[in-house]
């Protein structure tokens, strides 16, 4: 004689097998619904020039590389040579033989041969007796490096 638990889980396991229909949950499941994210804040004005005015310095994923000596190397990518040049192209360097003439002589005679109503931008440098001049036309800059001014 069988004891009515055990007739009982063999009645589950029979009409389990048997029958076709899905067991029903016990419980309702709910409706599923995407997680709301809370709305990405737009940066003020303020906050957004702060960050265009922020020029600290942060690393870069270059990789380093280890000379013989020990010292890191980095290869710098040909893109920044690039940028410098393109910046730079409209100064010329003008070495001085022997002491630099003061700022003023220096700028009044750029001034007037190769300013032509436009005011150059002049860096002088007496210690290594140097001037930069940026001279932004490119016919006039052209026509300086071929005579040798």
């Amino acid at each position: 004689m069988q004891n009515p638990v055990q007739a009982e889980n063999q009645s589950d396991h029979t009409s389990s097998n048997t029958s076709s229909e899905t067991p029903v949950p016990s419980h309702p499941t709910p409706p599923f619904v995407p997680p709301t994210s809370p709305p990405v804040p737009v940066p003020s004005l303020v906050q957004r020039l702060r960050q265009a005015e922020d020029k600290t310095l942060r690393r870069r994923p270059t990789p380093v590389i280890i000379s013989e000596n020990g010292r890191p190397r980095i290869l710098i990518p040909d893109s920044v040579f690039e940028k410098g040049e393109e910046i730079h192209k409209d100064f010329i360097i003008c070495y001085y033989n022997g002491k630099a003439p003061p700022f003023n002589q220096i700028q009044s005679v750029f001034n007037h041969m190769w300013g032509k109503g436009k005011k150059l931008e002049i860096h002088n440098n007496p210690l290594n007796r140097s001037t930069i001049v940026r001279i932004p036309n490119a016919y006039l800059r052209e026509k300086i490096l071929e005579n040798n001014i």
